[in-house]
């Protein structure tokens, strides 16, 4: 099927429930969709239908008001399949994936003129939630008459397990915890009474290999339909709603799941050139998906004569093709990774461990190779449920590993658990010595990606989380820090004036749910903490997390109170 047909196949899907902003007088046309189809069957692992740049004609172009504002703002806020997930800079976030995440918010921009696009997506967010936001904020104070808020939430407000982000889409919007209630209080009405027009967007389908877009997929679960519920709100309240839940249900069941993978993230190659598929990324897109869904919805605002937005919309926009738009992330570095044989493991006696899912291992830049005694590496249970960790100077050695930004050399006592496991963790920590020279060591307990069994080499890294200390230098010392790159350690705003000593005792504890990981480290009656959201833990091991008590660099600490408890099962993404 012609892309161009495909799409307006879903015309009906867009509720004309409103003027969409300012009224005018057009037709219900379309744009000159530049989709250059032709009949060529050659290339049939594309994901759209076989294009090429042939042109259209342009007779079906909109009448546009020759006074149409160039001042109107565009704000798009939602959770991470709205996200661009790129840094300030412009530079992806997700450096460790081979298709990047890119929400569908990220390309709307390729498909309008004369008019700023501000794409306030944020990951792990909730309609609920998002309100704490700097964005949130932002939107409240300078979003003005004539500007526009598009709204696209609902994967997390289904989240029942986590009370920060839930809202229930099963009752009335007169309910003050129901997902109706939430949109329409802090969004329909916030836009509405500074004189922009609202719209609504219900949430993109998880991708199911099964082709079963009945349930959770489709965003029904246990606790209410929450594409429906949007689609009931913008009748109740006149509010367009562009149903991207059905344009994606029924283009994922027209292409087959082996082409619409190609439409999602993708964690990992299987080199430096061909995606790993099996790691294919089922709630977030990517930027050609990005494209082909904003191209969609660029599509529906254009051919809407009472959408006074689609004004802003270019006559021509040219469909997206995989040939063409779908490209490896530029800073993705292959390396190849095996989880760690943990059956056949025989550690050495400074690895020894005797409580059952329990290892001791040492990794990384580590001066030398971790597995000799003689460079000081210690994960070892001495007594039952007490474990020291980390690495110890002696007369023939110096300070070994370390923490940096490009590289680290550490101890682990670690268990392995599934990544579908929401859990709590939580240890007492005792220093017993600590480094001299002052810089790139620390202690705590860490959720990491993955693991290693006693190795050096220094390309040994991957994404974590840590409720610990890490003192970079002297004078910069923090609680809490994590990793989600090659090149640099992410430091929380928790900084400390001074790196514990020997004797001081600490808390730690990990609390994982869903996409939540909250990390918190108590020293004396303070407690500092900090809240992961939506953090990429499958860059290397899609399947399994490494959970433990870490120490590097000259310090060693001894863990006690070690306990692991399963709260339930995660409810994904």
């Amino acid at each position: 099927m012609k892309l161009k047909k495909l799409l307006l196949s879903f015309g009906a899907l867009s509720f004309m429930l409103t003027a969409c902003g300012e009224a005018e007088e057009n037709k219900d046309n379309e744009p000159s969709i530049n989709d250059g189809s032709n009949t060529n069957n050659e290339g049939t692992n594309s994901t759209t239908p076989n294009t090429d740049a042939g042109n259209t004609s342009n007779s079906n172009k909109r009448n546009k008001p020759a006074d149409l504002s160039k001042t109107s703002t565009l704000y798009i806020v939602g959770d991470s399949t709205v996200d661009e997930f790129l840094t300030e800079s412009g530079t992806p976030k997700d450096t460790t994936y081979f298709y990047e995440r890119c929400g569908w918010g990220g390309h709307i921009k390729d498909y309008t003129e004369n008019i700023t696009i501000k794409n306030y997506g944020a990951s792990g967010r909730s309609s609920k939630d998002y309100l704490t936001t700097a964005y949130y904020s932002d939107i409240s104070s300078n979003i003005k008459s004539g500007d526009y808020l598009m709204i696209g939430f609902g994967h997390n407000d289904e989240k029942s397990d986590d009370a920060t982000r839930f809202t229930d889409a099963s009752k009335p919007i007169t309910d003050n915890t129901s997902f109706k209630y939430s949109l329409y209080e802090n969004y329909i009405k916030l836009a509405e009474s500074k004189g922009a027009t609202p719209i609504l967007c219900t949430p993109i389908v998880r991708l199911s290999p099964t082709g079963d877009y009945t349930g959770s997929s489709a965003h029904i679960t246990s606790t209410g339909n929450y594409s429906q519920a949007i689609i009931e709100l913008g009748q109740e309240k006149n509010v367009k709603v562009i149903d991207l839940t059905t344009y994606t249900k029924n283009l994922y069941t027209e292409i087959g799941y082996d082409n619409a993978v190609y439409y999602h993230a993708i964690t990992a190659g299987s080199s430096q050139t061909e995606p790993n598929l099996s790691t294919v990324d089922k709630t977030h897109i990517n930027n050609f998906g990005a494209m082909t869904f904003d191209y969609y919805i660029a599509t529906e605002l254009y051919k809407d004569s009472s959408c006074y937005l689609g004004n802003y919309v270019k006559d021509e926009i040219t469909a997206p093709t995989k040939e063409k738009d779908l490209k490896v992330n530029s800073l993705y570095k292959y390396s190849p990774y095996s989880a760690p044989n943990l059956a056949t493991y025989s550690p050495a006696d400074q690895f020894k461990t005797t409580t059952a899912g329990w290892y001791g291992t040492a990794f990384g830049d580590a001066g030398g190779d971790p597995a000799s005694a003689s460079n000081g590496y210690i994960a070892k249970e001495t007594s039952t449920g007490v474990f020291q960790v980390g690495q110890s100077k002696s007369a023939a050695t110096y300070y070994k590993g370390k923490i940096s930004n490009t590289a680290e050399g550490i101890a682990f006592c670690f268990k392995q658990i599934s990544i579908n496991d929401d859990f709590e963790f939580s240890v007492k920590a005792k220093v017993l010595k600590v480094n001299g020279d002052d810089k790139q060591d620390g202690f705590g307990i860490m959720l990491r990606d993955a693991c290693w069994l006693p190795a050096q080499d220094a390309s040994l890294l991957s994404n974590y989380v840590a409720a610990g200390i890490f003192r970079n230098k002297a004078t910069d010392i923090v609680a809490n820090f994590s990793r989600t790159n090659l090149t640099e350690i992410t430091k929380s705003n928790n900084t400390l004036s001074a790196y514990p000593a020997v004797n001081d005792e600490l808390e730690f504890k990990i609390t994982r749910t869903g996409q939540s990981v909250i990390c918190e480290t108590k020293i004396g009656t303070k407690t500092y903490t900090t809240n992961y959201l939506d953090f990429d833990f499958v860059a290397k091991d899609s399947e399994y997390f490494y959970l433990g008590m870490f120490g590097a660099r000259g310090t060693v600490v001894e863990f006690s109170q070690v306990t692991y408890t399963k709260t339930g099962e995660s409810q994904g993404a």
